[in-house]
C-alpha cells in the first residue's frame, strides 16, 4: 500500500480547484453586466449550500471566495488563494462532484 506525499496532495488539490474555478467560471460567462455576474455567482453558491457541513457555515452575509488573487504576466501563472468560505464552497463542490462521479453523472455543472 502506498501513501500520498504532500507534494502529490497539493498536485491534486491544485488540480480540483482548478475544476472547480472553471465550474465557476462556465456558470458566470453569460453574465454581461456585474449585476447579473453577481445574480450567477450567488445562485451557484446556492446550489452548493447544501453541501456544505454545519461546521463549515458562514454568518457572513456578504464574502469574498478568494482571499488572493494574483497573475504573474512573465509566466502567465495565476495562483488563487480561496477565503475560508471559498473553501466551504469548494469542499461542498467537492461532495457533489463525488456523488455525481459515482451516480455515473457527468462532472461539470450547468446552469
Amino acid at each position: 500500500m502506498s501513501t500520498t506525499t504532500e507534494a502529490h496532495f497539493r498536485f491534486l488539490y491544485q488540480g480540483y480547484v482548478l475544476q472547480f474555478l472553471a465550474d465557476l467560471m462556465t456558470a458566470t460567462i453569460d453574465a454581461a453586466t456585474a449585476a447579473t455576474f453577481q445574480h450567477a455567482v450567488q445562485s451557484y453558491c446556492d446550489d452548493l449550500r447544501p453541501w456544505i457541513t454545519p461546521t463549515e457555515v458562514t454568518t457572513h452575509t456578504v464574502f469574498s471566495l478568494f482571499a488572493d488573487c494574483t497573475s504573474n504576466e512573465a509566466t502567465d501563472v495565476m495562483t488563487v488563494n480561496l477565503s475560508p468560505e471559498g473553501e466551504a464552497f469548494f469542499l461542498a463542490w467537492m461532495r457533489r462532484q463525488a456523488v455525481m462521479m459515482k451516480s455515473g453523472n457527468a462532472v461539470g455543472h450547468a446552469h
